[in-house]
């Protein structure tokens, strides 16, 4: 956390953004300064190394757990799209047995079937008044 409120390279670090050659080209600032020692100046680039290395880890992570998730959400929609079919392979098995048994009440029955409401009498109109 120090590194990366003390370098703006590291705090601006990501991992859509990452970039050595900018990395190398700021390095190359850097070590070109003479306001503190060589040891002094590797020591402070091996930080900025750890702390890009840690954001790194960080976003992997993080990227893993989304990946993770979506996984998971998919394998659950594919289990109720997996149910849905079975569901209806199973009407349409049924439906394929009532359409077999009505071609064969047709082909027994090529005729019209009266309906039994048709044996009903009607019933006279009743006068109001």
């Amino acid at each position: 956390q120090q590194v990366e409120s003390s370098s703006p390279y590291v705090a601006s670090f990501n991992l859509k953004t990452a970039s050595a050659a900018a990395y190398a080209a700021g390095l190359k600032d850097r070590l070109s300064s003479n306001e503190y020692t060589k040891r002094e100046q590797i020591m402070w680039e091996l930080q900025i190394v750890a702390a890009l290395a840690e954001k790194l880890c960080i976003d992997r992570k993080e990227r893993e757990a989304r990946v993770v998730e979506q996984e998971k959400q998919l394998r659950e929609e594919m289990a109720n799209l997996r149910k849905d079919i079975e569901t209806g392979e199973e009407r349409l098995k049924k439906m394929s047995i009532t359409l077999g048994t009505c071609q064969l009440a047709l082909q027994k029955h090529p005729k019209p079937v009266p309906s039994p409401l048709d044996a009903i009498p009607a019933i006279p109109p009743v006068p109001i008044g």
